[in-house]
């Protein structure tokens, strides 16, 4: 069939003509291809703060698209391959996941086809034909203020078992051989689809590396727009500033509890143990912009108090996590200085799923009353659970399959509790027991001071899809340190402290 040629979607790449020619249409049990594009790309370089890879030289790719609809569902989902040559080809393939409320973003394969994977990306048919921001949230519900479950369950599973179902018979058709091994990578949304593909489609991949995973999205995202009610509540926007004299104090109080006083929380106990009073800084002078000062208030450190408890129902009992202890509170609670005001910026991701559970009906979400608040808190978890929820994330198959899962989180992530996660992967070894059957096919491992999926104080880690692709099972995680290298530790064990200088890594040991 003739193949038309694809408008490149990155900025500086060079296009030349088709590059997939003869192709048979994929074919899927549950959806119908509708058409493939193809263009030649030369010279793809992209900068390493994109990539996490020094030097990379330039490849040359096929970048194809295939357009697909699950019939019934009125939904048209792009998959985008991009096909490394085929000397420059490791032989694997590996998919890529999105972030926020996106269901995949291109520059997410840029790192593995520098490493010479073939790899694919895919917009669930999210952005509604390239027409709306997915973080928008505006495809959660249709025009009439139906929920739109078609698109959702393409989030929360159905697209990305798609994607690699399509991708591996493109690649076997470009190489003339199907991929020897089969990888997902992704990050927050990414790492939830990471575990929902493990559970739902045991059978995709030889192994997912699943980074701060957003599990029970149904609950993540009302949660992180709680901020912004109790903000409402009492009336008052906290300056940045005030909220970083916040995050100092935590982490002054907390960090000399682990054993070494090194600006890093670095035991995931204390995230629950820790006591923090926020009371203790009312009457402290906060330094702000502009060399200007905020005196701390009474309601300052109550609205601090209820961001750090998080979301509670009409009865006091908390519905999620909130803030975990060290995390800065400009992830979900962030407020800005424009021409004199005080405005709001939440987190969008948030923002935009609260407005897709309203069904489009209220137009100025800080108008909510914090009753309203809890009523479209309880609409997701009635539409979001079945698809999002924990109970559906049974990893018997999976274990059974002889892929392997592996995921770190940072433990000062100020987007999602690291706490859901490790009490989901505690709740994973209380299932299978503690006789290594867990250890042999999902390791996790915590990241002391780092935010969500990088950044943060603390050393950051680098590259683990070698830890997920090599023979031997990891049994630490390789970082960026100030001085030497710092390991990450395999949860449940944790970094103690043996003596010495505390920025060196030979001074820990990763212990039960």
């Amino acid at each position: 069939m003739l193949l038309s040629a694809k408008a490149a979607l990155l900025p500086g790449l060079a296009l030349a003509s088709g590059c997939l020619d003869n192709v048979q249409l994929p074919t899927l049990p549950e959806a119908r291809v509708l058409d493939i594009t193809s263009s030649a790309v030369s010279n793809l370089t992209i900068p390493s703060n994109l990539t996490g890879i020094i030097d990379a030289p330039a490849v040359d790719i096929c970048n194809v698209t295939v357009t697909l609809t699950h019939p019934g569902d009125d939904d048209h989902v792009y998959v985008t391959i991009w096909l490394p040559r085929a000397e420059e080809w490791n032989g694997r393939y590996a998919a890529t996941g999105g972030g926020g409320l996106a269901a995949g973003y291109e520059h997410n394969m840029l790192a593995p086809v520098l490493s010479g994977f073939a790899a694919s990306s895919t917009d669930g048919g999210i952005t509604l034909n390239h027409t709306v921001n997915p973080q928008s949230g505006r495809w959660i519900s249709r025009a009439n203020g139906t929920v739109n479950t078609p698109l959702l369950i393409n989030l929360a599973y159905r697209s990305v078992h798609d994607m690699a179902v399509v991708s591996k018979q493109i690649l076997e058709q470009y190489y003339n051989v199907a991929p020897s091994k089969s990888y997902f990578t992704g990050c927050s949304q990414g790492g939830r689809q990471g575990y929902a593909s493990a559970a739902h489609y045991p059978e995709d991949f030889d192994g997912i590396l699943a980074v701060a995973p957003a599990l029970s999205s149904e609950l993540i995202g009302p949660a992180n727009f709680w901020p912004w009610i109790v903000m409402r509540d009492e009336e008052e926007l906290v300056p940045a500033c005030v909220f970083r004299k916040f995050e100092e104090a935590i982490i002054q109080a907390c960090d000399p509890v682990d054993g070494a006083t090194d600006g890093l929380i670095s035991h995931a106990n204390l995230l629950r143990s820790c006591a923090f009073h926020p009371t203790y800084l009312v009457g402290k002078i906060a330094l702000c912009e502009g060399s200007t000062y905020e005196t701390i208030t009474a309601k300052h450190a109550r609205i601090v108090q209820k961001i750090l408890e998080g979301p509670r129902d009409e009865n006091g009992e908390r519905i999620w996590y909130g803030l975990t202890l060290g995390a800065p509170f400009s992830g979900i609670a962030d407020t800005v200085l424009l021409n004199g005001t005080m405005t709001p910026k939440p987190f969008v991701a948030s923002a935009g799923w609260l407005q897709g559970m309203l069904r489009r009906n209220v137009t100025n979400l800080f108008a909510i009353t914090e009753s309203e608040y809890l009523a479209v808190f309880e609409t997701s978890i009635e539409i979001g659970s079945d698809l999002f929820g924990l109970d559906t994330l049974d990893l018997t198959n999976f274990q059974a399959s002889g892929a392997k899962l592996l995921s770190w989180v940072g433990l000062s992530d100020e987007a999602i509790n690291p706490l859901n996660l490790l009490d989901f992967y505690d709740s994973v070894r209380q299932t299978f027991g503690d006789d290594g059957t867990v250890d042999d096919f999902y390791r996790l491992f915590t990241a002391p001071g780092v935010g969500h999926c990088m950044g943060g104080h603390g050393p950051q880690p680098i590259n683990a899809m070698p830890a997920l692709t090599l023979p031997t099972k990891p049994t630490h995680l390789n970082t960026t340190a100030r001085e030497a290298p710092r390991y990450l530790c395999r949860y449940p064990k944790k970094p103690i402290y043996m003596g010495g200088d505390v920025h060196d890594g030979s001074s820990f040991r990763c212990l039960a």
